[in-house]
């Protein structure tokens, strides 16, 4: 399909403006190779970016002012293809506030996506993210005064130290701030809630519905789920620190506990037969295991029988008193 084609098409979408056609084209689209999932999701960050500013722009202000430098740089779009299709449904507002953003700002907007994989991502102060997959990072290197980062999905990160320079993650609705430390962050668009487990150092944990903060120390994690509600966690699961080094590590846990760890982790759903299964713990580690190695050590462990269908697992067996 041509690029203006499939421009078009996700504009629409996002815009509102698709039939159920369209809607489904664009999913086959997407679907059909990994960098054409790539392609949509970069255009879904810029506008959702986009659409929170309360900022007006004059498209072709912009547009005079960022021409002579497209020379020398690389948009994240075929800009004046982008025009054509503002100007088609409507959305030459979004594509101004882009080219204002990205150029006459000198943002220098980066995207990266992990798409079933990991990814080590060096951000402009130093400090490491690591992507988990199917998540998404955007950040600028304009960062005079702050460093702001935009995380949609999972990431764990080692932020350089610097009191002088607030480190700012924004996500669907919350905001994380620290001067230096290592935490992981969950925070899919698609779940409404988001959770920080703080493995060194403290972190401010605000909800962008209440405004409401809490400091997170290290050990410590918390949620704010959607109705914006911020709380501390009674358990802290080590995996959501050691999943970029492919390690799954249970001491003592149970079972229940276990299963949620390894459904984040492999990204499949995980059911019992019998409610004393859930009495069982688990003690072991697994490092670069895939998830047949996982279950068959737990079938080993506990006595215990699964079955598979897709990415549906039963575990089956007489459980524990």
């Amino acid at each position: 399909m041509e690029d203006i084609k499939i421009i078009e098409l996700i504009t629409k979408v996002l815009a509102n403006e698709a039939t159920e056609a369209d809607k489904e084209t664009l999913v086959n689209w997407r679907n059909s190779s990994a960098e054409n999932e790539l392609y949509a999701k970069q255009f879904e960050t810029i506008w959702q970016n986009a659409n929170e500013s309360d900022a007006e722009i004059d498209v072709h202000a912009a547009w005079n002012k960022v021409e002579p430098q497209l020379k020398n740089q690389a948009p994240v779009f075929k800009l004046n293809t982008l025009m054509k299709i503002a100007a088609s449904v409507a959305l030459v507002f979004t594509i101004g506030l882009v080219l204002f953003k990205v150029y006459v700002l000198n943002a220098d907007f980066t995207t990266i996506t992990a798409n079933n994989e990991k990814q080590k991502v060096v951000l402009p102060d130093g400090s490491i993210a690591w992507l988990n997959k199917n998540s998404v990072i955007s950040f600028s290197n304009n960062q005079d005064k702050e460093r702001n980062v935009i995380l949609n999905g999972e990431a764990f990160f080692e932020v350089v130290k610097n009191p002088e320079k607030p480190f700012i993650i924004t996500s669907k609705n919350a905001v994380t701030q620290v001067l230096g430390t290592s935490f992981n962050l969950i925070a899919f668009d698609t779940t409404q809630t988001v959770k920080l487990s703080v493995a060194t150092g403290k972190v401010s944990f605000k909800s962008t519905k209440t405004n409401l903060a809490q400091i997170v120390i290290a050990n410590e994690a918390a949620l704010i789920d959607s109705t914006g509600l911020n709380n501390k966690l009674s358990q802290f699961d080590i995996n959501e620190i050691t999943w970029k080094e492919n390690k799954l590590i249970f001491n003592d846990v149970p079972l229940t506990e276990a299963i949620k760890s390894i459904e984040h982790y492999y990204g499949v759903s995980i059911s019992v037969d019998n409610p004393l299964l859930n009495n069982c713990h688990v003690t072991c580690e697994f490092t670069n295991a895939n998830l047949t190695q996982v279950l068959d050590d737990l079938s080993k462990i506990l006595s215990i029988s699964y079955s598979k269908n897709n990415n549906d697992i039963a575990l089956s067996g007489k459980g524990c008193n």
